[in-house]
């Protein structure tokens, strides 16, 4: 079984790799990986999403996975050959949907560094990678990738900070994500959302962490987070991306998950005690790709209204 947290290097664990090292063009070491049943399960269950789908996708010939399975690897790649840092922030990510992942498939990921510059202060690096199947190298996501590290000050751990807690009796609470409407709209202005709004927990940014192997304390631990500047822990970005995805499958089914494409930057950090609206609001039908393509503007609120992720996803009609 090829668990991510058991393949992940971990924040911590060696020094982390400072800006001046990251080169633009760089290649970034092969990752080859099973992608096993009790881990599509359990991303499943922590992202709202419903399994009895996935284990028999209607139009499928067999059990499939969320579109966002590969955040579950992503940074692993990166880590291989840049071991990672304390406190780095995730601000955009984008993912094109070529096929869908499946229970059992043999996977490699190839990336490279592709963009490095310094921003009003901060230190920012972009990178690719794409995900295959490994036996017969068929494209199955391409995905991009944006960080900001953290000041270098704030990249150590010390043994006292807080990681993500074990799993506790009788498991963890999860909003499931569920549609408003039990059909998509393709109307321009047509508003796509959750009938509930999805609750966050310090519980559940552990559960995402053991799962990932993601040991950032920003996530865990409240002084280092506040040293940041944040009032508490924050979430994992690519746990809340999980949730707007989640909804789109729901909206599209398979379409969704062999097409799809979704590009989005983080606006604002989701708190443990905030509830998130994942929301899509539909624009024409594209005609002038082949094939033609439905265009959303998409974004997560929190309780107040505001945004804490926006961004566009596209489906082939």
């Amino acid at each position: 079984m090829t668990r991510p947290a058991e393949i992940r290097p971990k924040e911590g664990a060696q020094p982390g790799t400072p800006f001046a090292s990251f080169r633009a063009g760089a290649t970034l070491r092969p990752l080859r990986f099973t992608l096993d049943a009790e881990v599509v399960e359990e991303y499943t269950a922590l992202i709202g999403g419903d399994g009895d789908w996935y284990r028999s996708p209607p139009g499928a010939t067999g059990p499939l996975a969320p579109a966002t399975t590969p955040a579950l690897f992503l940074l692993t790649c990166l880590y291989r050959t840049y071991p990672p840092v304390q406190g780095l922030v995730l601000t955009h990510q984008a993912l094109d949907l070529v096929a869908p992942w499946a229970p059992g498939m043999e996977i490699t990921v190839r990336g490279e560094i592709t963009e490095t510059t310094e921003r009003r202060g901060r230190q920012v690096v972009s990178w690719a990678a794409t995900f295959s199947e490994a036996a017969t190298e068929r494209l199955l996501t391409r995905a991009r990738n944006t960080f900001v590290l953290p000041p270098a000050d704030r990249q150590q751990t010390l043994p006292e900070m807080r990681g993500p807690a074990p799993a506790p009796e009788g498991g963890v609470a999860v909003t499931p994500v569920r549609l408003r409407e039990t059909a998509a709209g393709s109307d321009r202005g047509a508003r796509i959302e959750c009938a509930q709004g999805i609750a966050m927990s310090q519980p559940l940014f552990d559960w995402y962490g053991r799962l990932n192997g993601d040991l950032d304390v920003v996530h865990y631990d409240l002084p280092y987070a506040r040293a940041l500047g944040y009032r508490a822990p924050i979430a994992h970005g690519l746990m809340v991306a999980g949730y707007l995805s989640e909804m789109l499958r729901q909206a599209w089914g398979l379409h969704w998950l062999a097409g799809g494409g979704l590009a989005i930057k983080w606006t604002a950090p989701v708190f443990p005690d905030d509830v998130i609206l994942p929301i899509a609001e539909l624009e024409p039908v594209d005609g002038s790709v082949s094939p033609p393509r439905l265009r959303a503007h998409v974004r997560c609120e929190n309780a107040s209204g505001a945004p804490v992720l926006v961004g566009e996803a596209s489906i082939p009609v």
